[in-house]
This record gives C-alpha cells, sequence and structure tokens, in this order.
C-alpha cells in the first residue's frame, strides 16, 4: 500500500514537473521583447527565427508581423515576393527570405534600408505547427550623427562651450572630454526633440584639445567630434 502510494506520489510530481517544464518553455517563447536587436538607419538587419526543433519548413507555412502589419508571409512555396496579396506595402520589395535554409529549419528574414519607423515588435509565427509556435523579436533602428563642438562664449576667465547632436536615436549620452579623455562635468543637459536633439553644456577654464562624445548603447556606442 505504502509502495505504491510512493509511486502514484513519483508520477504526480513527474506529471507536475513535465506540466511546469512546458508552461516555462512557452512562456519564454511567448515574451514580447525578449530578443533584442539594434540597426542603423540605411543598414540590413536579419530577423533570426527558428521553430524549435528545426524541421524542414519548405511544406509549412510561416508569418513575420509586426504589431498588425503583414511583413512577410510563406505558405508552402508560395510568398509575398512572387505575387502573394496581403503584404502591407511599407514593407514591399524590402523583405527578403533564406530559400535554401528552409530544410533546415531558418524562417529568418532580411530587411533591407532599415528606417527609424521600422523599430518595433515583431513577430515569428507557425501557426500549422503542433503545437503552434509563436516568438517575439524588438528592433530598434537608431542613428548616430556625429556630433559638433562651438565655443559660446568667454565668461570669468574660461570659456562655456556646448556639444550638439541632431537627428540621434535612441536618446544618446553626450560627454564632453579633454585630451587625457577626462570627462568635463557639465553645467546643462538639454533634449528639446524627444531624443534626437540633445545639447551638452560645459565650462572650461584652462586651454586643451577638447571633443564630444556621444554614447548609444547597441547602436554606434562612441562617436567622437572632430
Amino acid at each position: 500500500m505504502i509502495k505504491r502510494q510512493i509511486t502514484a506520489a513519483m508520477e504526480l510530481l513527474l506529471s507536475m514537473s513535465f506540466c511546469l517544464l512546458t508552461f516555462t518553455g512557452k512562456s519564454l517563447g511567448d515574451e514580447i521583447g525578449k530578443k533584442e536587436l539594434f540597426a542603423t538607419e540605411d543598414s540590413d538587419i536579419i530577423l533570426p527565427c527558428s521553430p524549435i526543433g528545426k524541421e524542414d519548413l519548405t511544406q509549412q507555412l510561416f508569418d513575420w508581423k509586426k504589431n498588425d502589419k503583414e511583413v512577410f508571409l510563406y505558405d508552402k512555396g508560395k510568398h509575398y515576393n512572387e505575387g502573394k496579396m496581403g503584404q502591407n506595402e511599407y514593407f514591399k520589395n524590402r523583405v527578403e527570405f533564406f530559400q535554401d535554409q528552409l530544410q533546415f529549419g531558418n524562417a529568418s528574414i532580411r530587411i533591407s534600408k532599415t528606417k527609424q519607423d521600422d523599430s518595433g515588435i515583431y513577430s515569428c509565427e507557425f501557426p500549422n505547427l503542433q503545437p503552434e509556435q509563436k516568438f517575439y523579436i524588438k528592433l530598434v533602428v537608431g542613428s548616430c550623427p556625429k556630433p559638433s563642438l562651438s565655443i559660446l562664449k568667454e565668461v570669468n576667465g574660461g570659456m562655456l562651450v556646448q556639444c550638439e547632436a541632431h537627428g540621434a536615436y535612441p536618446e544618446p549620452k553626450m560627454e564632453l572630454h579633454d585630451s587625457a579623455d577626462v570627462s568635463i562635468v557639465p553645467v546643462n543637459i538639454t533634449n528639446p526633440s524627444n531624443g534626437k536633439y540633445i545639447i551638452l553644456q560645459a565650462f572650461v577654464t584652462k586651454r586643451d584639445e577638447y571633443h564630444c562624445v556621444m554614447k548609444q548603447e547597441g547602436i554606434c556606442h562612441q562617436i567622437y567630434s572632430t
């Protein structure tokens, strides 16, 4: 009797463990923005996607979307690049897939000449697989213009200098460095246009060579003024 109870308890525990693993895997696969990619404007970017198991997709269906916009659909050999209807106009002639990689379970796509408006959450779905699988990728398309350095005015034996960056996205971090690459404490930092325009002002008291340093995580890392 005790042995049967232990066996039943072990079976229940294994069953619960399996359910937990199954649920956890689904939760991770469905988590929005779990995978994040960065690209600079006018570059090409590959959005990777493969089903669990990487089975042959030649006779399968997979569908890429950005919110409710149809980005790319492949259905047993038929797809948007060969006249299939339904693709959003914004993505026409800008999306490719890898025909020779389908047999290896590769449903990745390449978006060409990326724009800031391409930023957002993309989904890659396999609705006919059992179970159905869906993955999400967050794409951030940014621009990293070279910052400029200018002297505003002389103040009390020193100078008020300014670093500017127009069109920078996402919002960068701006610093003023001296010739030893030491950061100068700013007196003012403003961002008058939603992260696309940033100004730093600093007061310097010694003669030296100064340069602006703009930092953007995942995009251009560090850009220096000349």
